[in-house]
């Protein structure tokens, strides 16, 4: 081959490589762009933080765990049979997924039934029937109406137990205005692999949760990076809605019109966070997806209205709450003004700690502005700011933080909270069993308090 030849074949040569990389390089550029933006969360140690110092570096921001933070809890020493001696009686209400569902997180088929019954079939021991898929035990009834006496092994963590939590006028009346919850915190007892898909919280306020057994794994995503690219408002309408953060319709997720390549029909497909189909929902590849593993003896926080899925990687317990705290007022505020007030975020304020009357704001044409300067004028969250500034805040029981002396007495409380009040969406034959064992509970003493 003469010289000419050849410095022609390896100019051709290199022509053909450098075209082979680019090709490679606009493939790899394509292929990246089809894979979830993983975050590791930030973990902190337990006592590294007070509270002050917590919510400055987390509070409206990121997620974070904070490692060993309850392992002080009595419930951290605990064992499924113990819970099960605790409670075993309690009703519980448990749920299953199905990546179909349009409800929230996915979960479907309500079924009431003992916590001990629950627990022997779903989460200790394989389900009684081959064909019934492993039951959830997430979100619904409430941990004072499930086991009053478990609050006393569960406490509050002081970066968030000065806190006020969403009310309804009946409840407001009933108790004459004292902090007392109803529905918090929530019970999450899950076997392996039972999930919830991503979905945004009521109320959109902060979420926290503990983990006493088990573990558990979180992907989360901030509202503010979903409101710039996953069209949480539904102003683009490209081929389906997003529901997550609006439940007006049947939907409660976000779904999409796909082609069912068997059929030729076009079927609603559901954006899934555990096994994505970036295809169908490309933008999910655009935002930060904050993932990190909970263990026993953990507790993790959310920023308000973070959309949120949760997997059990082992069978697993744990206490979550969604409430309202002084560091987060202004943050709350613009999320709820955000979201065109979805979700009754302004029930934190109207019915507990908000002197609407006093103000003016009118309970049925909330405005920013009326919110925002409801919630400064209210006795009760400058009560707790004032505390939490001072550096009081600490580890509190429920009865502590919703104004009672005593267990015994907060119990009796509640007892006589839900004989005036119907539990929502409760059948009544189970209504009237939760209110009697509930009530049963009231004269417990904790051993070795």
């Amino acid at each position: 081959m003469k010289y000419r030849d050849k410095v022609r074949f390896s100019r051709l040569s290199y022509f053909i490589v450098l075209c082979a990389f680019t090709f490679l390089g606009v493939l790899l550029a394509r292929g990246s762009r089809r894979k979830l933006r993983i975050v590791e969360m930030p973990r902190v140690q337990a006592g590294s933080l007070d509270a002050q110092e917590f919510f400055a570096k987390f509070g409206d921001r990121q997620p974070v765990i904070v490692e060993g933070e309850v392992r002080h809890h009595p419930a951290f020493n605990m064992s499924f049979n113990a819970l099960k001696n605790l409670c075993g009686n309690s009703i519980v209400q448990t749920r299953v997924y199905d990546k179909n569902s349009r409800r929230w997180g996915g979960l479907v088929d309500t079924k009431y039934m003992h916590l001990a019954e629950f627990l022997d079939a779903h989460v200790v021991n394989k389900s009684k029937e081959a064909d019934e898929r492993p039951r959830y035990l997430a979100t619904g009834l409430s941990l004072p109406q499930i086991c009053p006496k478990l609050e006393l092994f569960t406490p509050i963590p002081k970066y968030v137990s000065l806190s006020v939590y969403p009310y309804d006028p009946e409840h407001y009346e009933e108790t004459q205005g004292k902090r007392n919850q109803i529905r918090s915190p929530e019970i999450f007892i899950g076997r392996k692999n039972t999930k919830t898909e991503i979905h945004m919280d009521s109320q959109l306020g902060p979420f926290w949760m503990s983990v006493y057994m088990g573990s558990k794994t979180f992907r989360a995503i901030t509202y503010w990076d979903a409101e710039e690219h996953l069209d949480l408002k539904n102003k683009k309408k490209k081929n389906g809605e997003n529901r997550m953060v609006d439940h007006s319709r049947a939907s409660q997720r976000w779904e999409r019109k796909v082609r069912d390549i068997s059929t030729g029909k076009y079927v609603l497909k559901s954006m899934e966070i555990w096994t994505p189909d970036l295809k169908t929902f490309p933008e999910l590849a655009k935002v930060t997806v904050y993932e990190g593993t909970v263990k026993a003896g953990d507790w993790i926080y959310l920023p308000s209205a973070s959309l949120h899925g949760v997997r059990n990687d082992e069978a697993s317990f744990g206490v979550s709450v969604n409430a309202l705290y002084p560091a987060m007022v202004d943050s709350q505020v613009d999320i709820c003004a955000d979201s065109g007030f979805k979700l009754a975020c302004f029930h934190f304020s109207l019915y507990s700690d908000c002197p609407f009357e006093e103000t003016g704001l009118d309970p049925d044409n909330v405005t920013e502005e009326g919110l925002r300067e409801c919630l400064h004028a209210s006795k009760m969250l400058k009560d707790l700011k004032k505390e939490f500034d001072e550096g009081r805040a600490r580890d509190m029981h429920l009865h502590e933080i919703a104004g009672y002396d005593d267990y015994e007495s907060w119990c009796k409380g509640q007892c006589s909270l839900y004989k005036n009040l119907e539990v929502p969406n409760v059948p009544k034959q189970f209504a009237n069993e939760i209110l009697e064992t509930s009530c049963k509970q009231c004269d417990f003493i904790m051993s070795g308090a």
